[in-house]
């Protein structure tokens, strides 16, 4: 699946560079692990009609959840347990093993290696494996309350994920561009989805096992503070481009690191009054020192004329 995905994002897509397909695979290979893999149980095998039901019949999504997700507890433990061993197939890294022992065959031994670089960028990129942590992360959210078994199973698996790639990443893996924090940003919004789901399971669970409406009735109100965090989240925190009006709340500060308040003049062109020791100026500085100067005009005696000026 990441493969096809890929090749959409890259043929039919306008990327601004081409590590935001990896972006974009994260975003649409979230929500696909989300509804068949996570929501499996509830949703079935007929996800046309599990929508057409939640948007006529909201408060069915809490029956469902509380009769379904329960179920498929042992499933999911199984689950976690298959992953810790593929992580650590991860570590002899059996794919790029097999392309250099072939291309050593046909090239020099550093040749080889370096075109056995890099891993498969459709399953091993950060946007399928960023997809992966997150949803394993979702998956303790969910189910940890249920089988609390869960929960130390996912911890060993994220110990397990921290040691093999805390070694791939910085000794194996060749260097990868990053996007400044964009997929660290998307993994906390696909966290607080988690989240939101988790909120709308234990208002179910509570509904059919408690004995009264009362725990329900205090449960709920976490569904709306999860989607007003959510909404919060997406629009308070600028955290792409810094705001000018928080810039220039400190103009000494903006003064000294911004090269866009600054500009080199050669000492020996100015006044040594008007210049700082360092050549460099502040632009209104450099304004006032040069307006004098674009209106003089050069003495009479000194003007050239006649052969001189033609020289």
């Amino acid at each position: 699946l990441p493969t096809f995905l890929l090749y959409i994002f890259k043929n039919f897509f306008t990327l601004k560079a081409a590590t935001w397909a990896q972006r974009e695979l994260q975003e649409w290979y979230f929500w696909f692990q989300l509804v068949y893999v996570v929501l499996a149980t509830a949703i079935g095998q007929d996800l046309p009609t599990f929508l057409t039901t939640t948007v006529s019949d909201p408060e069915s999504l809490l029956e469902l959840f509380a009769q379904t997700l329960p179920e498929c507890t042992h499933f999911f433990m199984s689950y976690i347990m298959i992953t810790w061993f593929s992580s650590a197939a991860l570590m002899i890294r059996p794919f790029n093993l097999l392309k250099f022992l072939v291309f050593r065959r046909l090239y020099s031994e550093s040749e080889a290696r370096e075109m056995a670089e890099p891993e498969d960028q459709d399953y091993y990129g950060l946007g399928a494996r960023t997809t992966r942590f997150t949803i394993m992360f979702v998956i303790m959210l969910l189910y940890g309350t249920l089988s609390p078994l869960v929960n130390l199973m996912v911890f060993i698996s994220f110990a397990f994920s921290r040691l093999f790639y805390g070694y791939l990443i910085p000794f194996a893996e060749t260097k990868k561009p990053d996007l400044g924090g964009a997929f660290w940003v998307a993994q906390l919004r696909h966290v607080l989805v988690g989240l939101l789901l988790y909120c709308i399971l234990m208002v179910g669970v509570l509904d059919q096992q408690a004995g009264s409406r009362g725990p329900v009735i205090i449960a709920a109100p976490s569904i709306v503070y999860v989607l007003w965090s959510m909404r919060r989240f997406s629009t308070k925190f600028t955290w792409e481009k810094l705001p000018f009006q928080d810039l220039m709340q400190q103009p000494d500060r903006a003064f000294q690191k911004s090269i866009l308040f600054k500009v080199y003049i050669q000492p020996e062109l100015e006044d040594k009054e008007d210049v700082p020791q360092s050549g460099v100026i502040p632009l209104m500085m450099r304004a006032r020192t040069e307006q004098p100067r674009r209106h003089a005009t050069m003495p009479k005696d000194m003007t050239p004329t006649g052969s001189a000026a033609l020289q």
